[in-house]
């Protein structure tokens, strides 16, 4: 079982990256509660200065977060109602266009995997030709 100062390390990790990526711009701190505002400005001063357009801030962070929260995204993307349309479209991205793994780490994880190097194992390894969430395919 996780820890609760786990769980604290992981969630600070988390707000750090969606701060980082500027995905707090999407919030208005008008119509959050009061006792958020400030919290949502000093993750404003966190921002990159050379993160992309606002739509696009979101699938950034959670792509940089991991598998899980990539998941989460997919899910998200499924719901324009809760996310709006803007935010849906963007994270529909992580649903069909993920970039792929170096090629190295996908045969450091096949030879892992096998306990084998992975030219005894397959005739040829060669470069993706699609990628997902948690797995792409040679």
């Amino acid at each position: 079982m996780i820890s609760a100062p786990a769980h604290l390390v992981r969630l600070a990790r988390a707000g750090f990256v969606f701060a980082r990526e500027g995905v707090f711009v999407i919030i208005d701190p008008m119509v959050a509660p009061a006792g958020a505002r400030p919290l949502i400005r000093m993750a404003r001063l966190l921002e990159r200065r050379t993160t992309g357009p606002a739509e696009t801030r979101l699938s950034a962070a959670l792509t940089k977060l991991g598998p899980s929260y990539v998941k989460l995204g997919q899910f998200l993307a499924t719901r324009p109602d809760v996310v709006g349309a803007a935010l849906a479209r963007d994270l529909e991205s992580l649903q069909d266009r993920m970039p792929p793994f170096p090629q190295s780490e996908a045969e450091a994880a096949v030879a892992a995997s096998f306990g084998k190097p992975v030219g005894s194992v397959f005739a040829t390894f060669g470069p993706p030709v699609a990628a997902a969430s948690i797995a792409q395919v040679h």
